[in-house]
């Protein structure tokens, strides 16, 4: 029979052949800290033993600790766009997503959380990997030079001038603009982030007709460290900026249509369609 939370916080963590990355102790020792957080983990498909680890964590913490399963591996995008669209459903107040890696420690989360508690108008916590003196933020050189020239067209792509586009860290309040925005499937199994970004700020300028930079702060991490066993291979990068370029054309037919701007009209490229069977759940939200 499952549990119910008591966690103003869910925070969607997609994980797929995590066995042996996923860190029960930091993970135990958070949870612990944190009684008003709640993880949600998505198994996307693995094919590892990563779903009895989850089996587990539940077990060990049910009212903290959700799990999901995504029968088929469908790709990051689509484990968080899921995950989040059930933590909406769940009714928590604040929802984000976290890499399965903790590069981004945990503990930083209640840096998230204090944001917006402090600023109602805030409605979207943006990690970013700004490499500040006294910051513990260690990246592989030959991927940080991508991580920015990747960030910088990911800025022109959704016209949102975020400096770490990709970083695997963040929160938004769950109000009228974030089911919106995960409701439809991203273009990308992976660059999806931008997605975010542009959708934000579509949904601003059509329904309020306000900016983007209203609602969106950028906090810099204090540690973010390179973990080994990254799902992204070599093709990733190259074929990222050609999904850029789709999501940018994408961006600019919806919030300057053809009919309306008198700009020639552009078919954006299409995208393999990604199908994912029903996930199964195992934590409910309180009433």
């Amino acid at each position: 029979m499952p549990v119910k939370s008591v966690s103003k916080t869910g925070i969607v963590v997609p994980c797929y052949n995590e066995s042996n990355r996923l860190d029960f102790k930091a993970i135990t020792e958070f949870l612990q800290s944190e009684p008003e957080v709640s993880l949600l983990f998505v198994d996307d498909g693995s094919r590892d033993s990563t779903a009895d680890l989850l089996s587990e964590l539940v077990q060990k913490r049910p009212t903290q600790v959700g799990a999901w399963s995504l029968e088929t591996n469908c790709g990051k995008a689509e484990a968080v766009r899921r995950g989040i669209m059930n933590a909406i459903d769940l009714g928590y107040e604040q929802i984000g997503f976290w890499d399965a890696d903790l590069a981004t420690p945990l503990t930083a989360i209640p840096d998230f959380i204090r944001v917006l508690d402090k600023h109602a108008e805030i409605d979207v916590v943006w990690g970013s990997r700004t490499r500040f003196l006294g910051r513990r933020v260690r990246r592989d050189k030959n991927r940080y030079i991508l991580g920015r020239i990747y960030s910088n067209l990911s800025a022109k792509a959704s016209c949102v001038p975020v400096y770490d586009a990709s970083c695997g860290a963040k929160l938004f309040r769950n109000n009228a603009y974030l089911a919106p925005i995960f409701q439809e499937k991203f273009s990308s199994r992976w660059i999806f982030d931008v997605e975010i970004l542009s959708r934000l700020k579509r949904s601003l300028k059509r329904n309020e007709n306000r900016d983007v930079n209203d609602v969106l702060y950028e906090l810099p991490v204090d540690q973010w460290t390179e973990v080994p066993g990254s799902k992204i291979r070599s093709g990733t990068f190259v074929r990222a900026v050609f999904e850029l370029m789709n999501v940018a054309m994408k961006h600019r037919l919806e919030v300057y249509p053809p009919e309306n701007s008198g700009m020639l009209k552009i078919e954006p490229v299409k995208m393999l369609e990604l199908t994912a069977s029903p996930i199964s759940i195992s934590i409910n939200r309180a009433a």
